[in-house]
């Protein structure tokens, strides 16, 4: 994806910042373009779906305030979701201008 939006070098990491006192850790992280996103497992319930959004949202912030930019991009990666979640994150994902790559996508993207 990096590579599409001409970014050929792009390196996604894991990072970790300490905010406040905390450490924080982010999935997956870019500097160059700035990408804040996170991976999970599985999603179960709209409960669930709403609070990896609200984790990410934090995590967003804490990099627009730690680097002085808005990410360019806003990732989300669930690898399972059931039906009702994955209806909640498609429509937070979509107020909050957060790319959500959902199991399906994974699979077809690993199989390329």
């Amino acid at each position: 994806m990096l590579e599409e939006m001409g970014y050929p070098d792009a390196k996604v990491e894991r990072k970790i910042i300490v905010y406040n006192g905390e450490v924080v850790e982010i999935n997956l992280f870019c500097e160059k373009p700035l990408i804040v996103g996170e991976a999970t497992v599985s999603v179960r319930s709209v409960e669930e779906a709403r609070r990896e959004i609200e984790k990410l949202l934090i995590r967003t912030k804490i990099v627009e305030e730690r680097y002085g930019r808005k990410p360019e991009m806003v990732v989300l990666s669930v690898a399972r979701v059931v039906e009702e979640a994955s209806k909640t994150l498609k429509e937070l994902a979509e107020k909050y201008g957060i790319k959500l790559i959902l199991g399906k996508e994974i699979e077809e993207a690993l199989t390329i």
